[in-house]
Order: C-alpha cells, then sequence, then structure tokens
C-alpha cells in the first residue's frame, strides 16, 4: 500500500494556508480556515485510493487529483 508523506516544507505552507484564508477573509473564523485546512490533509492522505488524471503540465508532475470542499470551491 502506498503512503502519503508531508515534508516539513509543504506543512509550513498548510500551515500559512489557514493565516492567508483568513486574513483574506475567506472564512470569517480562524477556526473555520484551520478545519478547512485539516480537511485537505485528510483528502492527501487517501490520494493513492483516489481517481487520478494525467496531466499535460509536468512542471508540477504527471497525475492530479480533484479535491472538492462544496460545490462552491475545488
Amino acid at each position: 500500500m502506498e503512503k502519503v508523506v508531508f515534508s516539513p516544507g509543504v506543512i509550513d505552507q498548510l500551515n500559512k494556508l489557514v493565516f492567508i484564508l483568513y486574513k483574506e477573509e475567506y472564512f470569517s473564523y480562524r477556526e473555520s480556515a484551520h478545519i478547512y485546512v485539516e480537511k485537505i490533509k485528510e483528502f492527501a492522505l487517501f490520494i493513492p485510493n483516489q481517481i487520478t488524471r494525467r496531466t499535460n503540465n509536468k512542471k508540477y508532475g504527471e497525475w492530479y487529483c480533484r479535491y472538492t470542499y462544496s460545490k462552491h470551491t475545488q
């Protein structure tokens, strides 16, 4: 079974994302932004089991997987 491991840099960027989402008023409460980012982390842990698609943009890799939080975000 494949395992997803986050590098310290990725963890740092996800933690910064909480602040950015709150500061830019995507979320009214910091806790809501934190929950959103935690759900992204949880989703990422199961990417090997998700539907993946090939991409033409090799800069970021050969495959991608979509995360949909609500009908308004993807």
